[in-house]
């Protein structure tokens, strides 16, 4: 089973789980200083298939779920972590961002609907220019 066909056409989804995947895969391996090659031999491929490797780490190529599950025993970790990936850092910045955002349009425009912004001077109804 691929997580993806490379002739396929790829959704939104696919390719950021693609992306989130490599990233975890890059992550793991080299906070235990371990090759590319060593990786996938591990994953039952040949040792001279690093490049194989750097494109599951780049989200470029899919990944059987059987080489998933052999590079998390050797990795230690467990296989949850590969088939199905926490959000990376970024995502949760970005996330984290995008609920401020919101969050702020929110506010304002409860403000809006109280007839006045919290900077505007009582009975006003009027935004006060930035100083």
């Amino acid at each position: 089973m691929l997580w993806r066909l490379p002739s396929a056409a790829v959704t939104r989804e696919e390719d950021q789980h693609a992306q989130r995947l490599g990233y975890w895969l890059r992550l793991v391996r080299e906070r235990l200083e371990i090759t590319q090659s060593a990786a996938a031999e591990a994953a039952g491929l040949s040792r001279g298939s690093g490049s194989t490797v750097s494109l599951w780490e780049r989200g470029q190529r899919p990944i059987s779920v059987v080489q998933l599950r052999r590079l998390a025993r050797f990795y230690g970790v467990p296989a949850s972590l590969f088939l199905n990936p926490p959000k990376t850092d970024e995502e949760r910045l970005e996330d984290a961002l995008s609920d401020a955002a919101r969050l702020e349009r929110e506010d304002w425009a409860a403000e809006q609907d109280q007839g006045r912004g919290a900077d505007d001077e009582p009975g006003d109804g009027r935004r006060k220019p930035l100083q």
